[in-house]
């Protein structure tokens, strides 16, 4: 995962972690880092430091300069990057799944086999996922532990488990404390808590509280952790969904309700992984235990366990329904959502993976990519930055590259920045980043007037005047006039948009570019103003475009999914929209199961909403109803009230249900304020 760090925040931790003084620093160890003034300066953010500066920090701790910017340098095979996507998948499931164990735990040992475990990087990597499957599936022991702490001392090697103090968490060292906690309360289940030496059920409180501590401690640090925003809220979302589990665990009630609060806030700006339907389930069970509150219980595990259902997390649905089986002895109606049986894939992927091999620099990591996409320099730098600025990147000649004109290029070459570069960020850049990440979600939730006052923000920070930077503004005044029903001048923007970085732009020619995600996103905003005004032939033709265009240009599969799943979706509404019906389906099972896979329940709440209603026209009423229930239920975490109320009258209209209308929690009314310091 791409973290963007804040370079003077890591070189402060490194420092405190070696137990250097500023001025031993400057004096032995970053002798071109100027003046302790400097470093200070640097270390406070209040200035950015040299390539130089950073390259002395990271050396305190053994690691290459060029090996942290770009850590997947050393040659790997594409399976290692499909393996990896599907333990994480396997892993997400993996708790009382034995299926989900046994496979986890033949890719976990074939994942191993693929990589350079000389390569520190690699090795963490390792441990977090093998850990993570012992504690798990009850398999870990007290080797577990040593394994887990070998892990973490590998980037921390003073690390102790009782005193730790970070504010940066590297590389894998949060997922490897996670998986520290996690074993202390199974240790204390099991009445074994390591050298406590407490037993039986005064051994399971121990562990429990035990692994709280460590929570505690992680989730205090990681707050002001450094790292994009997105992959924060991921882990976070997984913290505190830890800490109200091993609370309920303790017996705790109140404080795990009151946790459970804290939970669902975080979780709620994600909307795109399991982590929102953990935190549903565990606050009925802290609700209940605490208040004895069924009704709103009950609304909340049904919740649950549909969101579960789209998911294609079977064992958590059965969990979800044994739950409200406890609270009250009729359950729900599941409507038939327990008939629909996951498959494990073995396969995640019909597209294109990458590789990485070992090269030195960023430069040679595109010059790489670029030959064997078959391009020239022209082709992928076009509208991102200059030929020669480019050529120079190439040759290793330029190192101090924007964020933003890297991820573009990267995306021109259809790979994923994330899967091989842990980006160093200007001050400047991560707040421009921050602002735009909360300006996309308020627009992704209908918060039309707080995205202008963000957009507002924005645009006081960065430089977008021209470039990519003059692009996204023109996009983004585009999408803010359309959602204030303002479209005398929408469709001009859009294309002033796209020129910006394709001159001579084609609706025609679409399939044939080589598209970043921006561009993808505003070719798609064109194409729904086409089919929203009655030529919906035209649009459905641009869609087509882009998805040929990904199918042809997109490498790795992560980045193609980033944008193919909207995709998807606008092809399935207009197939429908046209009767199409048999169409619309295909593309929305396509859809379906590539929301499954990437854990994307924002998405696959309106897909099954598409998909009942094509169910129901091609007279498969039973299936109809068990998509059009998955679509209410759990809309009510993701969906908007128009939409609910849309599916609460064609479940009663065509198909003779009666939806309950107890709401539990709904996402779409809370606002996007969502990053600290805002």
């Amino acid at each position: 995962m791409q973290k963007s760090y804040l370079p003077g925040d890591l070189i402060r931790e490194i420092r405190k972690r070696k137990g250097f003084r500023q001025s031993s620093i400057h004096n032995s160890s970053l002798s071109s880092a100027g003046s302790q003034v400097t470093l200070s300066r640097i270390e406070n953010l209040h200035q950015d430091p040299s390539q130089s500066t950073l390259a002395d920090s990271l050396s305190i701790v053994d690691l290459p300069y060029e090996r942290f910017f770009c850590p997947y340098m050393e040659n790997q095979s594409a399976e290692s990057f499909v393996l990896r996507r599907q333990i994480t998948y396997l892993l997400d499931r993996a708790e009382r799944d034995e299926n989900a164990q046994a496979l986890a735990r033949e890719l976990i040992d074939r994942l191993k086999s693929n990589l350079d475990m000389d390569s520190l990087i690699n090795k963490q990597l390792w441990i977090s996922l093998k850990t993570k499957l012992d504690v798990l599936d009850g398999s870990a022991d007290d080797k577990t532990r040593s394994l887990i702490l070998e892990g973490l001392r590998i980037t921390y090697p003073e690390f102790e488990e009782n005193v730790f103090e970070s504010e940066i968490l590297i590389f894998y060292e949060c997922d490897l404390i996670l998986n520290l906690a996690r074993y202390h309360a199974a240790a204390g289940r099991a009445g074994d808590t390591g050298d406590t030496g407490d037993t039986g059920s005064a051994g399971s409180n121990a562990g429990a509280e035990r692994t709280l501590a460590i929570l505690a401690r992680v989730r205090a640090g990681y707050l002001k952790q450094p790292v994009s925003e997105m992959y924060k809220e991921v882990l976070l979302g997984e913290i505190h969904n830890l800490i109200v589990k091993y609370l309920l665990e303790k017996g705790d009630y109140s404080a795990a309700l009151e946790a459970s609060e804290e939970a669902i806030a975080v979780t709620k700006r994600q909307t795109g992984s399991s982590q929102l339907p953990n935190s549903v389930y565990l606050q009925a069970l802290a609700l209940f235990h605490a208040n004895g509150d069924k009704e709103k219980s009950l609304a909340l595990l049904q919740q649950a366990y549909f969101a579960y259902a789209l998911l294609k997390m079977d064992v958590m649905q059965e969990r979800a329904l044994a739950a409200a089986k406890e609270i009250a002895q009729t359950g729900f109606d599941t409507h038939g959502a327990d008939m629909i049986k996951p498959e494990l894939p073995r396969d995640f992927f019909s597209f294109k993976t990458g590789n990485a091999l070992a090269v030195d620099n960023i430069g040679a990591l595109l010059r790489q990519f670029r030959l064997e996409a078959g391009a020239s320099q022209a082709e992928i730098c076009e509208g991102i930055c200059s030929r020669s600025f480019y050529s120079r990147i190439e040759r290793g000649e330029r190192t101090n590259i924007s964020f933003f004109i890297l991820e573009a290029l990267m995306q021109r070459l259809g790979r994923d920045m994330s899967l091989y570069v842990d980006y160093f960020s200007s001050m400047d850049e991560w707040e421009e980043s921050r602002f735009r990440m909360q300006y996309l979600r308020e627009l992704a939730i209908g918060n039309a007037d707080e995205a202008r006052e963000t957009l507002a923000k924005l645009t006081a920070v960065g430089d977008f005047s021209k470039g990519l930077g003059k692009q996204f503004l023109l996009f983004s005044q585009a999408i803010l006039k359309g959602a204030s029903g303002e479209y005398d001048d929408y469709l001009a923007l859009l294309y002033e948009a796209i020129n910006k970085t394709i001159p001579g732009y084609s609706d025609d020619a679409v399939a044939n570019m080589r598209l970043t995600f921006n561009e993808c996103n505003i070719i798609n905003a064109i194409a729904n103003h086409y089919a929203e005004n009655g030529e919906v032939e035209r649009g459905i033709g641009i869609y087509l475009g882009i998805r040929e265009s990904m199918n042809k240009y997109y490498v790795d599969d992560s980045i193609k999914v980033r944008y193919y799943l909207t995709l998807l979706s606008n092809l399935t509404l207009e197939h429908y929209n046209t009767r199409q019906y048999e169409k619309a389906l295909a593309f929305a099972n396509e859809s379906e199961s590539m929301c499954e896979l990437h854990g994307a329940l924002f998405l696959i709440n309106g897909i099954a909403h598409l998909k009942a209603l094509c169910l129901y026209e091609l007279g498969r009423k039973e299936e109809a109803a068990a998509y059009a229930a998955m679509a209410y239920y759990s809309g009510n975490l993701t969906a908007g009230e128009a939409e609910l109320r849309e599916l609460y009258n064609f479940a009663q209209e065509k198909l003779g249900i009666a939806f309950s209308n107890e709401p539990g929690i709904v996402f779409y009314k809370e606002k996007a304020n969502i990053y600290s310091g805002l």
